[in-house]
């Protein structure tokens, strides 16, 4: 679900007249417009433009799957439509794809360096991405353009990771008197505060950035005051606020929380493995599960996730050892038990045709005198 705000964006040059039209036009008219224009001599970059403006209004629409193919078809026309990278790279973000995403804005200011969006949003996938220094430098970048809430926002947050906390939250104040309603800018704040100690002024901004019903809402933020009474530096009271935010659904804040589990215990194996169920990324997720696997390898749970990175990667013979693994463990485990029937299913079937997958074939190198000895 593509959930960011186009006409927010302030990459265009357009005049009013421009706007109101392109406003105006359908869907159907404006595709019918784009095709036109591909088909004159010379018009691939305004053609380019034509298709950036649909895919605009297929995100409005909810369309991302039609807005993406239009997107890379835009940039295939106009290879320096800086516009076009930078919508194709929020659609990659929204996916998850935070690479795709990173080279796309890349892209987009190499083309149009002067768009603070551009220099923003390559910042905050920097930072989702744990890339800190590189976060600061996009971002302090975005500065010299226009001090925006989000810019500001995370600009605060990777500088408290590198240990520039003063600096960081003096950023994060001037994103929350910029933005005094924005509730991930009050939680952004709060978390930092409660992390240098000032716990009732962090208090009140994390129980505000919580909007519930009336009566969830109270029960919420006793939760949370009782979280932070066990203290900053404990693993505890950031698991604790994990639960608290994942029970209510709040996905950003939860991922943020259980970021900073790892860092206040990096051995707390249940971190990692909380952090692993909040990642979309696959590559962020599959870290995560080895990180918790190299703290705890005898935990049934986080070794059965482990072998599903395997499995995933098609070492299935490796993945089979683990399941097996596991179910010397906990015998009852489902996940375990469909896995390892699953793969017993596939490896007779293999046997039939000749191959020796238990020996190794599916998964793993073994010498040949193993087959020698089948």
């Amino acid at each position: 679900m593509v959930v960011w705000d186009v006409d927010s964006y302030s990459g265009f040059d357009l005049s009013e007249d421009e706007s109101d039209t392109i406003y105006m036009m359908s869907p159907e008219e404006l595709l019918e417009r784009a095709k036109d224009l591909e088909g004159r001599p010379k018009k691939k970059r305004v053609a380019s433009d034509a298709y950036l403006h649909l895919a605009r209004r297929y995100i409005v629409l909810r369309k991302g799957d039609a807005a993406l193919k239009i997107l890379k078809h835009a940039t295939d026309l106009n290879s320096s439509n800086g516009q076009a990278w930078f919508h194709l790279g929020m659609l990659y973000r929204e996916e998850h794809q935070y690479h795709g995403a990173s080279h796309c804005f890349k892209k987009s200011l190499r083309f149009r360096p002067k768009v603070v969006e551009h220099w923003v949003e390559q910042g905050v996938v920097k930072y989702i991405l744990g890339e800190w220094n590189e976060t600061i430098r996009f971002l302090r970048k975005s500065l010299e353009i226009e001090r925006t809430s989000r810019g500001l926002q995370y600009l605060g947050l990777a500088l408290f990771e590198v240990g520039e906390r003063e600096e960081a939250l003096i950023h994060l104040q001037e994103a929350h008197a910029l933005a005094p309603e924005d509730q991930q800018i009050m939680f952004s704040l709060g978390i930092l505060l409660f992390r240098e100690g000032e716990v009732a002024e962090a208090r009140e901004l994390l129980q505000s950035s919580v909007e519930h019903p009336k009566h969830q809402r109270k029960k919420v933020q006793l939760r949370i005051r009782d979280a932070l009474d066990i203290g900053n530096e404990k693993v505890e009271t950031w698991m604790c606020l994990g639960d608290i935010f994942e029970r209510i659904e709040r996905e950003w804040e939860t991922t943020i929380i259980y970021g900073i589990a790892t860092r206040v215990d990096p051995k707390h194996a249940q971190a990692w493995f909380q952090l692993a169920q909040v990642q979309h990324n696959y590559e962020l997720y599959e870290g995560c599960i080895l990180q918790a696997w190299m703290c705890d390898p005898r935990d049934p749970d986080i070794l059965y996730a482990h072998a599903e990175t395997f499995y995933e990667a098609g070492l299935t013979k490796d993945a089979l050892d683990m399941f097996n693994e596991v179910l010397a463990m906990r015998p009852d485990h489902s996940g375990a038990l469909f896995r390892q029937g699953e793969i017993h299913d596939e490896f007779e079937e293999a046997e039939k045709q000749g191959h020796a997958p238990y020996l190794g074939e599916y998964g793993c190198y073994v010498p040949d005198e193993a087959y020698d000895d089948y």
